[in-house]
């Protein structure tokens, strides 16, 4: 009855091209994905999806042998609050990658709660707050954002929004940025769109490549 689905692939790909390189290159790659929708509960999607490439080179300098894998999981629930109808989301994923000298090896963690409550009237606000964790022997990186927003319908033919982002990663740079977007139906398949940001990037490793921006964008937009 559509409460559970199942997907999945495997794909294999192997060379023969000694000719104009010195070695056979592979590689293969396959997913599984579950998703659980039952009713009076919560939503469910799973992910697993690896992939992989080597070759055979005799030569150290020449050889390849790459593996990445990359593991999701969302679960999202509708519910009301009195009058409110509210969705709220969260996501996890987890990604990570070998390589045959281990320079290039990496480990990214993500992690978001994400949540939308409708009001009544054509109003919806929205919030969500995010978190990336990287480890790797380059260096390691966290990097944390929020972004609040709100918007609202007018006449049915007037949409308007508003919000704000701030993503900052620790002990290197953060970013806070404003926007405002307008859009009026004027005739039938006829869009205007008016949209304004602001953004302020601090950079804590140099501050030269710290700036400020204000972007104004006008869009019409039709179509038959």
């Amino acid at each position: 009855e559509r409460k559970v689905s199942v997907g999945t692939f495997f794909k294999r790909y192997k060379d023969n091209l000694i000719e104009w390189k010195s070695s056979t290159t592979t590689t293969t790659a396959f997913a599984l994905n579950l998703g659980f929708n039952f009713p009076s509960m919560p939503s469910l999607q799973l992910s697993y999806s690896p992939y992989s490439q080597r070759n055979n080179d005799p030569d150290p300098d020449l050889m390849i042998d790459n593996t990445t894998s990359l593991f999701s999981a969302m679960a999202g629930f509708s519910y009301l609050l009195g009058d409110l109808n509210s969705s709220t989301s969260v996501t996890f994923s987890l990604q990570s990658s070998t390589t045959a000298d281990g320079l290039a090896d990496y480990r990214t963690n993500s992690f978001m709660i994400s949540d939308a409550v409708s009001l009544q009237i054509p109003l919806t606000f929205t919030g969500s707050l995010g978190l990336i964790q990287t480890d790797s022997p380059l260096g390691d990186s966290r990097i944390n954002n929020v972004d609040l927003g709100a918007s609202a319908v007018i006449f049915e033919k007037w949409q308007n929004a508003a919000g704000v982002n701030v993503t900052s990663e620790k002990d290197r740079n953060r970013r806070v940025g404003f926007y405002l977007n307008s859009t009026l139906t004027l005739l039938k398949g006829l869009e205007f769109n008016l949209r304004a940001e602001h953004a302020r990037y601090t950079d804590r490793l140099s501050s030269t490549e710290s700036y400020k921006e204000l972007v104004f964008r006008s869009t019409l937009t039709g179509s038959w």
